[in-house]
């Protein structure tokens, strides 16, 4: 009798045990509000979030959180809508063509502005990206790929500069410095302040500091490149525009045997 009572005990215990253990989620979220006035797209990529006011007012008293970052491949989206006098629509999904960016349209018709909210879901499945991981601690240094990635890279804020640390005075407002070593072909790619690079062929790029002056602008312009040291080219391979999302290619060649120290900036 004592025996089976200390099955049956040991049985409960099994089970609050599992009761109690954690379920890993199979889906992340982003929740949003504010206030809008008119025709607003959110442009959600990563953690970050930028506004296309398309007709209206800026949007105002905005309130957002991250469970976590948006996969920077292509992922199952819904948009779960929570109040709001007009409609909230998902009108992209993460893809390449749009640097794996999903875009929800918020339009409020009537006059003034409108509180509102939303939560977006999607998948948390495992799998191969085609971007590398963020910048290491404090954001000073571009990551290596993630796992089955092909692109390194991170927000480097107060990055640390060869030949002394902290910021780099001489960059300007309207001006990304970038410099690496780098070997064979590589392409950077810049949207506001998230810079990215990948290895085309050869040995690829190491040794990467950036410092952003000012965020990249979510429009089209047309910008130069100025390069300060490196043997081979470095070139606009694609200028921001509405086709890429606003983002900046610059691909860099370096032909000859062995690698080179580049040094050169992004201005606008």
């Amino acid at each position: 009798m004592n025996k089976q009572i200390l099955l049956l005990a040991l049985a409960l215990l099994a089970l609050m045990a599992g009761a109690s253990a954690p379920v890993r989620a199979d889906s992340n979220n982003l929740t949003w509000s504010g206030e809008v006035d008119d025709k607003l797209e959110i442009v959600i990529r990563g953690r970050s979030l930028y506004y296309r006011n398309v007709t209206g007012n800026r949007p105002r008293d905005i309130d957002y959180d991250f469970d976590d970052s948006l996969p920077a491949r292509e992922v199952n989206v819904r948009l779960d809508r929570r109040s709001g006098r007009g409609s909230i629509d998902l009108i992209e999904r993460p893809n390449r063509n749009n640097g794996y960016s999903a875009v929800v349209r918020i339009h409020d018709p009537q006059a003034g502005s409108s509180r509102y909210s939303f939560t977006l879901r999607w998948d948390n499945n495992s799998g191969s990206g085609n971007w590398g991981g963020n910048g290491g601690n404090n954001g000073n240094w571009g990551g290596n790929g993630g796992s089955g990635g092909n692109w390194g890279g991170g927000n480097n804020n107060g990055g640390d500069w060869s030949g002394g640390g902290g910021w780099d005075n001489s960059v300007g407002r309207r001006t990304i410095r970038w410099t690496g070593r780098v070997d064979g072909t590589n392409d950077i790619r810049i949207q506001r302040d998230d810079v990215q690079w990948r290895k085309v062929d050869g040995r690829g790029a190491w040794d990467v500091r950036y410092q952003v002056g000012e965020p990249l602008p979510y429009q089209q312009i047309n910008v130069r490149i100025d390069k300060r040291r490196g043997r081979g080219s470095v070139y606009v391979l694609t200028q921001p525009g509405s086709q890429n999302n606003y983002t900046l290619t610059i691909r860099v060649v370096d032909k000859d045997p062995g690698d080179d120290y580049y040094d050169f900036s992004v201005r606008w």
